[in-house]
């Protein structure tokens, strides 16, 4: 039998223990092209979707992601919509039946595990397909508090911190994992302001966007503020209005701006010394990001900069070979003004069966423009977890700094070339990850080579 065979038959598995028809349920809910996050606090579940509106005839109310199941508990839904519709009644009926049979509302919990077992139905017998549909449940809990349970095609359900789902799950995965991490190591929950903040954060940088309120939509269960409930205890689920998703929007919006400057004079502590050394000078061809050189003045164009021919910034990728990955540039170049910003994206893929975490260097060429190169945003030298099979997109948002227009040296520089290495991760003795290869390999890839033999000649 091949491949297209087992694909006719939704209860047969593959050689290879796969259920293909289940994995096709799985790419639908990516093929939908939203994304959906949840973040969980001390009082507060978020949960909160993209809303795209395919035609302008459309009326934008009447499309959502966001359902109520009862008056306490709250779902966003990813994948088909029509799915969606199907897979919503359904829970709203068995909360009813619930409800009518023991006297209470049901509990997260309980009823994700409900719907996990139908779902998980639908794989076993061939009368019915697999809804392509992700469900992220919200609701109050009386001993555990907020609680967030995800359920997928296969059947499956577990409890979460924070989750997400879509087309850009992984990378919003990641960012999740990374600010969780930073609260556990300081300590701090989540309080209501934080998770809606948190929430929205995250679909705005993984989408590289700030959303309008009518881009949005966003859902809350939460014990205390507008959702405490009449007795004072619980939480309903409510949706925010369009006037209040602007105003949580702008807010993010003018945070995110203001540690967009800041982030410009700060370098990595963690990272080695060289690799602080060049972020603060430039030398080795590592962009520049030293405060002194650098202020908020120099983001925007200038009648000076734009009498300057732009300066086309090339991209180049590669990967270590003991790292499985397709790592390559999504654009050949963009030219840009001096000070003037630009976004620019990598894609990397996970062809190995295992998951795997990787780390990225990167250099510039010629070196001369280094110390003008700003990179406000990037993945490098920070640790990139992709799963076996899946890909990931990976922002670069920088500025080539407006004194160049002042410098004799570089005034025929036309062309610039910035380049990434992806290496396989590990862990050293302090528990930091850091590129799996030999050291003048990853001073090689960031063109630090040379900054050796300048001391070694200097020293005798």
């Amino acid at each position: 039998m091949s491949r297209s065979s087992y694909d006719r038959y939704l209860t047969v598995f593959s050689p290879e223990g796969r259920l293909y028809q289940v994995e096709y349920a799985f790419k639908a809910i990516s093929g939908a092209g939203i994304t959906a996050v949840a973040v969980r606090g001390k009082d507060t579940a978020v949960v909160i979707s993209q809303r795209k509106v395919p035609d302008k005839l459309l009326d934008a109310q009447t499309i959502t992601h966001l359902f109520q199941i009862t008056p306490t508990i709250g779902c966003v839904m990813t994948g088909m919509i029509a799915d969606a519709r199907a897979q919503v009644q359904r829970t709203r009926s068995e909360a009813a039946q619930f409800r009518y049979k023991y006297g209470y509302e049901i509990t997260p919990d309980a009823l994700a595990k409900r719907m996990a077992n139908i779902n998980q139905v639908y794989t076993q017998r061939a009368g019915m397909r697999p809804l392509g549909i992700s469900m992220i449940l919200i609701g109050p809990d009386d001993e555990r508090g907020p609680q967030i349970f995800k359920l997928d095609p296969a059947g499956y359900f577990v409890g979460f911190k924070a989750t997400a789902a879509g087309q850009k799950q992984t990378e919003a995965t990641n960012f999740l994992e990374k600010r969780w991490k930073t609260m556990e190591a300081e300590k701090t929950v989540l309080d209501r302001a934080g998770a809606i903040e948190a929430a929205i954060e995250c679909l705005s940088s993984v989408c590289s966007t700030d959303f309008k309120a009518s881009e949005i939509e966003i859902g809350i269960s939460s014990t205390s503020g507008e959702e405490t409930s009449v007795e004072g205890k619980g939480g309903r689920f409510r949706q925010m209005g369009e006037e209040e998703r602007g105003e949580w929007s702008r807010s993010i919006a003018m945070y995110s701006a203001g540690a967009i400057i800041l982030s410009l004079g700060v370098t990595y502590a963690s990272v080695p010394l060289y690799r602080a050394f060049c972020s603060a000078t430039g030398f080795g061809g590592i962009p520049n990001t030293d405060s002194k050189r650098f202020s908020a003045d120099r983001l925007y164009t200038t009648p000076e900069s734009e009498q300057r021919k732009r300066i086309t910034v090339h991209f180049e990728a590669t990967s270590s070979a003991t790292l499985p990955w397709k790592f390559e540039p999504q654009q050949r170049s963009v030219k840009v003004l001096p000070g003037e910003t630009a976004l620019a994206f990598y894609r990397a893929k996970n062809l190995g069966d295992k998951d795997l975490i990787g780390i990225a260097t990167y250099n510039m060429t010629p070196e001369k423009i280094a110390p003008y190169f700003a990179k406000v945003e990037c993945f490098c030298f920070e640790e990139q977890k992709i799963r076996a099979g899946e890909e990931v997109d990976l922002p670069v948002f920088f500025f080539i700094d407006r004194d160049i227009i002042d410098e004799p040296q570089l005034e025929g520089l036309d062309d610039v070339v910035l380049s990434y290495t992806f290496f396989k991760a590990r862990r050293n003795d302090k528990g930091h990850a850091v590129p799996d290869a030999p050291e003048d390999v990853i001073q090689k890839s960031q063109g630090f080579e040379k900054y050796q033999l300048a001391r070694r000649d200097a020293s005798t």
